[in-house]
């Protein structure tokens, strides 16, 4: 794999966000509750600000995105996204790697969740995250060391 690289995102790279969070969460959304898509850019742009992310870059294309916040007990992993031509290649392992790296440094869990539409649940189980609950709409997952 060529080395990767990250970067804050900027507000140049707002849309390429959106189409990749379009593109990788419209088919879940929309089984689990519909895709309304005003509502979601909006819900986007609200929870999601572009100022949160980090692009992750492979030759200077970028080909995923991410938002980790740290409060005082854990990390967590707000949003991972990777450029569907660029998945099953170990990207998305590298990020959550370099975020349990971080999470090891400042001895903190990572936790996250999961709409259970979404198909990613079996990549967190296997890059070491546990069910921590299960509720009818998401699974919130938790990364100890």
């Amino acid at each position: 794999m060529k080395a990767l690289t990250t970067k804050a995102a900027t507000p140049s790279d707002a849309e390429w966000v959106w189409h990749l969070y379009k593109s990788e969460l419209q088919e879940a959304v929309d089984k689990q509750w519909g895709w309304n898509e005003s509502f979601q850019k909006s819900s986007f742009e609200k929870n999601l600000p572009i100022d949160k992310f980090n692009i992750v870059s492979q030759g200077g294309e970028p080909v995923a995105a991410l938002i980790a916040e740290q409060d005082e007990t854990h990390l967590e992993l707000k949003m991972l996204l990777v450029v569907p031509t660029h998945q099953m290649q170990g990207i998305g392992r590298w990020c959550v790697e370099q975020l349990q790296n971080d999470a090891i440094e400042m001895n903190l869990p990572i936790k996250l969740s999961v709409i259970n539409a979404n198909h990613v649940h079996e990549f967190y189980e296997k890059t070491g995250f546990g069910v921590n609950k299960k509720e009818a709409d998401k699974t919130e997952y938790i990364w100890t060391q």
